[in-house]
């Protein structure tokens, strides 16, 4: 299984321009293109260069924003106007603009807009997005796959499996959309739907290095953190010495208050053992102790490693597949 890794893509993340459009104003995306020219020459009598020949480029069409009524002032409502037309200039019979970068660029930002708007304006652009995209076969196509691959693959800088969900039951729900075309979003609106934050996590039996056995629900602790490792993965080991390092979350540990289960799910327990000693004594080193080694099959969606689960007393879940940058914080505000 591999490791999550940081994406270095060819896309600039932050919206600075698009966010501008919400505090005053509109604006449009000005693309310049040259014009590509060609030198040669021929054998001539004289050996006279040849007049450079240009070679005309057709003019990319530039993506424009929709101009926010001037009435609109409140940030939020501007926001949530913006998401309710960002895609009105877009003809999407017209599937030649999906090859377009700024195409890809502009989607980007305009998941980065949905964060600003309200959650039910948001729901609902999504939806309407969707439905805009739906009569024209590949441009639904790569909405679906532009959704999937920044809301829904472990290694984006942009995941947001709650949003994801949202698009997932849109399908799923569209009638108009072949039941084969559903085969794909149900089965992962299956695995979205596998302890999601505020529901108790699965219980499972875990087994220790000294053949000792125990379940996640017996662990006694303010918090749990679930780290899901394989020795083999170099995330997995940033992430264990950042755990160790770290004078708050040591101390948590030593209080008692934070009880970190380090679990093994696959099924080499040679290699697991070798690397037993890597793990703080401290800690819960552990491997599947399911008699059909289930965790990862059937009860936890672990799609990339390392994958952390933080758990309140109760086994609720407070964050899921999260960054150690994320736990962190939660840890210490319930200090």
């Amino acid at each position: 299984m591999k490791g999550k890794r940081n994406i270095l893509t060819r896309y600039k993340w932050d919206v600075i321009g698009v966010w501008s459009a919400l505090l005053v104003g509109c604006f449009g995306v000005l693309l310049f293109t040259g014009s590509l020219v060609l030198l040669g020459c021929r054998r001539l009598a004289v050996r006279q260069p040849e007049e450079p020949q240009a070679v005309v480029t057709k003019p990319v069409k530039p993506f424009t924003l929709p101009a926010i009524p001037i009435t609109l002032t409140d940030p939020a409502t501007r926001a949530d106007y913006l998401v309710a037309h960002y895609w009105d200039s877009l003809d999407f019979a017209d599937t030649t603009r999906l090859t377009d970068e700024q195409i890809e660029q502009a989607f980007a930002d305009y998941l980065d807009v949905l964060a600003y708007a309200s959650p039910d304006a948001a729901n609902t652009s999504i939806g309407r997005t969707l439905d805009k995209a739906r009569p024209v076969q590949a441009a639904f196509g790569w909405f679906t796959e532009m959704y999937e691959k920044y809301l829904y693959d472990p290694n984006s800088p942009m995941q947001n499996e709650e949003r994801y969900r949202v698009v997932l039951e849109h399908i799923i729900a569209d009638q108009q959309i072949e039941d084969i075309y559903k085969v794909r979003p149900a089965f992962q609106l299956e695995q979205e739907n596998k302890n999601r934050p505020g529901n108790v996590a699965s219980d499972f039996t875990y087994t220790l290095a000294n053949g000792k056995k125990g379940t996640l629900h017996g662990i006694k602790a303010d918090y749990t953190l679930l780290f899901f490792y394989d020795p083999e993965c170099p995330d997995c080991r940033h992430t264990r010495e950042f755990l160790q390092q770290s004078e708050q979350v040591t101390n948590l540990v030593n209080s008692g208050k934070l009880k970190i289960l380090a679990l093994y799910p696959d099924e080499d327990i040679e290699t697991w053992k070798a690397y037993r000693s890597a793990i703080p004594p401290t800690w819960l080193n552990a491997c599947d102790g399911t008699a059909a080694k289930k965790i990862k099959s059937k009860l936890y969606a672990i799609r990339a490693i390392p994958s952390l689960y933080l758990l309140d007393k109760n086994k609720r879940v407070l964050l899921r597949d999260a960054v150690i940058e994320q736990i962190i914080p939660v840890l210490t505000a319930g200090i």
